[in-house]
């Protein structure tokens, strides 16, 4: 099944289509996505910043897995960037699940670390690009089977305490 998340939707907000999409990621109804799933944000035809945390509060399988993208058609497969401000502790977190796939998403401004994961195992970031303004890009703590290709992690020029991209 697809769902969608696009802020300036006009719908019924339950993610069933573009039209009604989810407008943000605190309307997500967790219990209705399942593994092989894929939940599609849109850029809108240019970019579109999200500026809130994302948290993933269901699990996939390694073979299976729970797929969060941007959109992929003309009308919403713009840059989707997803800002902290440098007010939420995370960008996106990722705790106790399994069988996610994050990719293409531009993440950013964290109060601590851009994308956390903990507890989980079997967890794809792919093509992502992380920009690291406090103090961790990636981490990972406590966890298995955890693939991060193809991202790009940068930092600002000078950050006057430890920076990690991938800790």
């Amino acid at each position: 099944t697809n769902h969608f998340i696009d802020k300036y939707a006009t719908g019924n907000n339950d993610g069933s289509s573009w039209t009604n999409a989810w407008i943000n990621f605190s309307s997500i109804n967790w219990n209705i996505i399942n593994p092989g799933d894929t939940i599609f944000i849109s850029g809108g035809t240019d970019s579109t910043v999200y500026n809130e945390q994302l948290t993933i509060s269901a699990s996939g399988t390694n073979n299976n897995p729970i797929v969060i993208t941007h959109g992929n058609d003309p009308e919403h497969s713009g840059k989707v960037i997803l800002d902290g401000l440098k007010t939420n502790l995370n960008v996106i977190k990722i705790t106790g699940e399994e069988g996610i796939e994050v990719s293409n998403l531009t993440l950013r401004n964290s109060d601590d670390t851009i994308l956390r994961i903990r507890n989980s195992q079997d967890i794809t970031i792919e093509n992502c690009f992380v920009h690291i303004t406090n103090r961790t890009g990636i981490q990972v703590m406590n966890s298995a089977s955890i693939i991060i290709r193809n991202c790009i992690i940068t930092t600002d020029t000078l950050i006057s305490h430890q920076t990690d991209g991938i800790y």
